[in-house]
């Protein structure tokens, strides 16, 4: 005779709470490898799961839709990305060697791992509401560039100043990296992080 197990309980010397962490992170490294590989295309929760070595009912145990899944996905490489960055920001002190600093760990993070580049890629290869979400979540780090741009300028700029020159930077770098990660910008390392690095300096110059 055997007794139901609760909720809670262990099993294997772990809680079911736990369990269910751990089928979540499966589920994201899966997701992670199978936009690495095809791109949003290669995506379904049945591919999900089969690539998770889960069966379908725990896709649902964690998400609630695919695109919550691929938000998430997004999410934790912009935030690896960003994260990345500031460290660098905070190790460099400020100037020209915090923006230089920050542009190389971002750039370095990202084709580190072929799977982050191609999910940062992930911006252009869906619309609507999924597509929505994604500019919002690549958005909200304008304050890491907001700081970078105080530390380039020489002179006195006013918060709404820095607000527009931060929403530009973010634009236009943002399209330049992915015109470069995905080949069609055919330049060195070293010249994309240089010039990038000449387009923050004449960005924080700019008045209005």
């Amino acid at each position: 005779m055997t007794t139901q197990q609760t909720v809670g309980s262990n099993w294997r010397g772990k809680t079911a709470g736990e369990r269910q962490a751990a089928r979540r992170v499966l589920l994201l490294e899966a997701a992670l490898n199978l936009l690495g590989a095809n791109g949003v295309s290669s995506l379904g929760v049945r591919a999900i799961c089969r690539e998770a070595g889960l069966t379908e009912r725990y896709f649902y145990e964690s998400f609630k839709s695919l695109d919550e899944l691929v938000g998430e996905t997004y999410d934790a490489v912009i935030d690896g990305a960003y994260q990345a960055m500031q460290a660098a920001m905070v190790e460099a002190g400020s100037g020209y060697q915090a923006a230089e600093a920050a542009i190389r760990s971002f750039t370095d993070y990202l084709t580190s791992d072929p799977r982050r580049a191609r999910v940062f890629l992930m911006e252009t290869e869906v619309a609507g509401t999924l597509a929505s979400q994604l500019r919002r979540k690549l958005d909200r780090n304008r304050g890491l560039f907001i700081s970078l741009l105080k530390g380039l300028s020489d002179e006195p700029i006013d918060a709404l100043g820095l607000e527009l020159n931060a929403r530009a930077l973010m634009g236009s770098q943002t399209r330049l990296f992915l015109a470069w990660i995905s080949g069609s910008l055919d330049i060195s390392r070293e010249r994309f992080i240089q010039h990038t690095l000449e387009v923050f300096k004449a960005v924080a110059a700019v008045r209005s």
